[in-house]
């Protein structure tokens, strides 16, 4: 049995996935989200939390690896220029990584279909393609 799996009340439960590894499990759930065709508001509730918890489990992981580097900022302009520099997001996806934070952000306070419309639509042309890129930058380190 894998280490990382433990029964508990007769459940199976995790109890260490890498933060890549959910990275990974994120992105895929994104995947099937945007792979149908957004027509109501559940689908795009449904995009819009996946994006938010795939978005989540990359900042985390740029933590870690901001970590890695000496430095113990947990503030956001510090993590993105370290991972600017650092090479793990391309300088020419800096405005990319800003409007994903601030939509992320917006997340939490979109009640209007049409602006849940509009994220959907930036989640799939933009933010699912520099998550992916993250995704395998840090799986080739």
């Amino acid at each position: 049995m894998d280490s990382s799996l433990s029964y508990r009340e007769g459940r199976l439960l995790s109890t260490h996935v890498p933060r890549i590894e959910k990275l990974r499990r994120s992105l895929v759930a994104l995947q099937e989200f945007l792979e149908k065709p957004a027509n109501s508001k559940l689908d795009h509730a449904g995009i819009v939390f996946g994006f938010v918890v795939a978005f989540e489990h990359a900042w985390k992981c740029l933590e870690d690896r901001v970590s890695d580097l000496g430095y113990a900022t947990r503030k956001i302009k510090p993590i993105l220029d370290t991972i600017l520099k650092a090479g793990l997001i391309p300088a020419s996806d800096e405005k990319i990584w800003m409007q994903m934070l601030e939509d992320k952000n917006l997340s939490w306070h979109v009640y209007d279909e049409d602006q849940a419309c509009e994220l959907a639509g930036r989640i799939r042309s933009t933010h699912l393609e520099a998550l992916d890129s993250l995704y395998h930058r840090l799986r080739g380190r």
